[in-house]
């Protein structure tokens, strides 16, 4: 992923504009800290931010994950269900559309790279797609370590809501 990333950039880009932004579990501060580490950027531009946290799933947690796919078939037809008392996915949205935008205002003219968790990302693609978060199971599969760039969709306004 780092080589990728780095390849991705335009000729000029100065690898200390780049902050990496995680959520504060354990395997997201170490593939965050292994990502700058691999393409040069130092750890003081590696932080934490508790909004990067999983999605989280209620009376699932810590069993099998299996049972994720009852979650995410109400995802389907409801944005806003809590059953199993999990996270809605219109909440998860909200909380990662408002960090990307507390993130642009702080780190204006930098590369942003989020480092978070496969349900969680999936749902925030769905604001950069403008498409309903009811279909973010839809998306491709995000894997382990995977480097994927967050395109805003064309609208008239550039907000992600």
């Amino acid at each position: 992923a780092g080589q990728a990333f780095l390849a991705s950039l335009p000729p000029n880009q100065e690898l200390d504009a780049v902050r990496v932004v995680h959520s504060d579990f354990k395997r997201t501060k170490e593939t965050a800290e292994l990502f700058a580490s691999t393409i040069g950027v130092g750890q003081e531009n590696v932080s934490p931010n508790i909004m990067l946290r999983e999605r989280n799933f209620g009376e699932l947690e810590l069993g099998d994950h299996a049972r994720y796919k009852e979650v995410w078939a109400e995802d389907e037809t409801d944005a806003t269900h809590h059953t199993f008392q999990a996270e809605s996915p219109a909440e998860v949205r909200a909380r990662l559309v408002a960090l990307v935008e507390d993130l642009e205002g702080e780190h204006q003219d930098k590369v942003v790279v989020l480092v978070s968790h496969g349900d969680a990302l999936q749902i925030a693609q769905t604001a950069f797609a403008r498409i309903p978060v009811t279909a973010h199971r839809a998306l491709q599969h995000l894997e382990p370590a995977e480097l994927r760039e967050l395109p805003l969709a064309p609208h008239p306004d550039r907000s992600l809501v």
